[in-house]
This record gives structure tokens, C-alpha cells and sequence, in this order.
């Protein structure tokens, strides 16, 4: 669920509007239990034919060197007592 997250984020109200569409009325328990699967399938759409290719080449231009570690650097302002 944490990776198509961003993508309900997204799309709920694209999903609400069409389930209204579809109920014809604005609101209700309906409305909500036809939303919360048609979200949940957009954005898995969305990820597994769109996000997720165009990861794929997130490394390939920021690439770092094999066993580097994300580590902060030391900062220069800092002082000792």
C-alpha cells in the first residue's frame, strides 16, 4: 500500500467524481465503498505502467559508487570547545 500512496493521494478525487458520476448523487456510504477500490486500482495502474519504469533509470543518472553509504558530511561551521 505505502508504494501507491502518492497515487491515491493523486487520484481520490478523480475516483470520487467518478463514482458520483456513476451513483448520481454526491455523497453517501455508496459513494465512498465505490471510490476506495476504484483508487486503490488507478493507482496501482499508475505505478506498475508509469512510476515504476521511469525509476528504473533513476540511478542511471545519479549514480553512486558501489558501498557508499548515505551518510551526512561533516560540516565545516562546526566548532569544538
Amino acid at each position: 500500500m505505502g508504494t501507491i500512496s502518492y497515487g491515491i493521494y493523486l487520484m481520490h478525487m478523480l475516483a470520487a467524481n467518478a463514482a458520483r458520476a456513476v451513483v448520481g448523487h454526491p455523497m453517501g456510504v455508496d459513494v465512498f465503498l465505490l471510490t476506495t477500490p476504484l483508487v486503490i486500482a488507478m493507482a496501482y495502474v499508475s505505478y506498475r505502467f508509469f512510476e515504476s519504469p521511469i525509476l528504473r533509470y533513476k540511478d542511471r543518472f545519479n549514480p553512486r559508487p558501489a558501498g557508499t553509504k548515505n551518510v551526512a558530511p561533516i560540516s565545516s561551521t562546526a566548532t569544538s570547545a
